[in-house]
């Protein structure tokens, strides 16, 4: 009678009082009884059954079903030990106030005694379960989603080499819950249990670590990003690895210049380096183009220094195929070792070289196209303009300008040549051809280099165009540990014809 008297009064509760209950964060069985009266050294010491069940519902996000006769007069004390799971809550609580903890939902424990010995425990009569299920799915008797308990995890970042790492970035997998790490590398934050953290720093590889349960000693190791700080980048006394250059630098590879229908470097780099603008005035072949590093300069020219193998140049000499990398400098660090001459920038081009240990190796590319002209317009006859012109001036409200008369003599002595289509060519053929052979013979390494463009102009004439004849030998011999001994022999044979006048 008792046990149905008490799953009765929890139906009650449930369908007619749930915001109180609530409220509370869980529901009483029985009406309040008066509390004893608490001696002043146990409570010092312990603290009250009912409180702790408070504090458990807060912590793991949970809630309890009891009879108030049940928790009141009993206590557990404060000194209790740090709890790494709402399991091992439970079991303390059940050691210290012998009263046993039965799970009915996913969130939902209800408190009843100890079974004695001789005496069978009180059994979930089916109402309960039924009442819970139909009250639909239940996430919380708080109106709050479950979720998991947050636990301390403290811990520190290190480096490959064991030193701590300051400033790295620990957040929870996510959500914008995290911290970072002090100047010894030490971090420590709130975490829910189960959970990811991941763990970054610029230079270093991300890494994410789960956690299992509160933890103050987490060690976690990051490794070198290997990839972005090896990296050899040209400056203009020797190369460096990326990770020792704090000038402005951006490098582009061989590999992007290669292989584009383009005659010039100037036009292979177009787009290809960030403040690196380079435009074309010309539509002759062979036409230079104005590159500006740092903005348009008002004193003059505002080109900068173009840097080959350590020889200033000119890039329109230069076989696209043949280089290696090109070195933007930006700033004036970078750029202060070429003084004055440097004040617009520096472009330091690095040629191709064979590889040691490399058996010769025979490589051929070329490109044939033709270009077309896309701002040629269609003409009208003169007596369609004629009729255009009148038809205009009619609906402005003004009186035609040719007459019949003249529209009849007009097209009795006929229309005018158009003089462009002698002019432009509808379109024009270009070749590109390259030859290179590379290797090495012991220490020595060679490459062997031709390279030869022919490019038509769209202008009718005397063999208008562009035309560039490109030689190269790059030869490299290391004598000793300490001595190397190159040698660069380039040609260039460049001829432009044009028209008299600018396009």
């Amino acid at each position: 009678m008792a046990n149905f008297t008490r799953y009765v009064r929890l139906a009650l509760l449930l369908g007619a009082v749930p915001g109180a209950s609530r409220a509370q964060g869980a529901l009483s069985l029985a009406v309040q009884n008066p509390r004893p009266p608490v001696a002043p050294a146990r409570a010092a010491a312990h603290v009250s059954l009912e409180a702790f069940i408070q504090e458990l519902q807060a912590t793991y996000k949970v809630n309890f079903l009891y009879r108030n006769q049940l928790v009141t007069g009993r206590y557990v004390s404060k000194a209790h030990p740090a709890f790494k799971s709402l399991p091992e809550a439970l079991r303390y609580v059940t050691q210290q106030s012998g009263l046993q903890f039965e799970l009915l939902k996913d969130g939902l424990y209800v408190i009843v005694p100890q079974p004695t010995a001789g005496v069978a425990p009180e059994a979930v009569p089916p109402v309960v379960p039924a009442l819970l299920a139909s009250a639909g799915p239940m996430t919380s008797l708080t109106d709050r989603p479950l979720a998991l308990a947050d636990v301390t995890v403290a811990g520190r970042v290190t480096d490959s080499k064991g030193g701590g790492l300051p400033g790295v970035t620990v957040v929870v997998k996510g959500t914008t819950q995290g911290t970072s790490t002090d100047p010894d590398g030490k971090f420590s934050l709130q975490a829910p249990e189960n959970s990811t953290l991941v763990f970054s720093f610029v230079g270093y590889t991300r890494k994410e670590v789960p956690v299992t349960g509160a933890t103050s000693s987490l060690a976690v190791s990051l490794a070198d990003e290997a990839q972005a700080l090896n990296d050899v980048v040209v400056v203009g006394y020797g190369t460096q690895q990326r990770a020792n250059v704090t000038g402005a630098i951006n490098t582009v590879s061989g590999a992007t210049l290669e292989n584009r229908p383009v005659t010039s470097v100037a036009q292979a780099l177009q787009g290809s380096s960030p403040n690196l603008t380079i435009q074309q005035n010309s539509a002759e072949p062979g036409a230079g183009l104005n590159i500006n590093i740092r903005g348009v300069g008002t004193l003059g020219n505002a080109s900068p220094l173009i840097i080959v193998d350590g020889i200033a140049g000119s890039l329109n000499a230069i076989n696209p195929n043949d280089i290696e990398s090109v070195t933007v400098l930006k700033d004036a660090a970078s750029a202060a070792i070429y003084g004055s001459r440097a004040a617009n920038g520096v472009l330091l081009v690095t040629t191709k070289q064979g590889a040691l240990n490399q058996k010769p190796t025979i490589s051929y590319n070329t490109v044939l196209g033709y270009q077309a002209p896309n701002f040629q317009r269609r003409p009208v006859t003169g007596i369609q303009f004629m009729e255009l012109k009148n038809e205009a001036l009619v609906n402005s409200g003004q009186a035609p300008q040719f007459t019949p008369q003249q529209m009849r003599d007009f097209a009795a002595h006929g229309d005018y040549d158009w003089q462009l289509n002698q002019v432009l060519k509808k379109q024009a053929f270009q070749q590109n051809h390259n030859l290179s052979v590379s290797g090495s013979s012991g220490k020595t390494r060679y490459l062997v280099s031709l390279g030869y463009v022919d490019q038509n102009s769209l202008f009718y004439g005397d063999n208008y165009g562009f035309k560039r004849l490109n030689g190269r030998l790059n030869l490299t011999t290391q004598v000793t540990d300490r001595l190397k001994l190159g040698a660069i022999v380039s040609y260039a044979h460049v001829g432009t014809r044009e028209h008299a006048f600018d396009t």
